[in-house]
């Protein structure tokens, strides 16, 4: 399986990527969605680097 860095280097392309095309006034709709991705990988990620980062940087804690 793919180790940290790897996974690291494309989840972070990835949410980059989505974050471009996230509208610069998004929907409620739109941005709850957006958030399930970080409440998804907060719970499945294998990195506690990251999965801190996550729930640091978020401005309400995953559930």
């Amino acid at each position: 399986p793919p180790d940290r860095k790897m996974l690291g280097h494309a989840y972070w392309t990835y949410m980059h990527t989505v974050s471009v095309y996230l509208p610069e006034r998004p929907t409620p709709h739109q941005l709850a969605a957006f958030r399930a991705i970080f409440d998804a990988i907060y719970h499945i990620f294998p990195c506690p680097v990251c999965r801190g980062w996550i729930s640091s940087s978020c401005p309400s804690p995953p559930p």
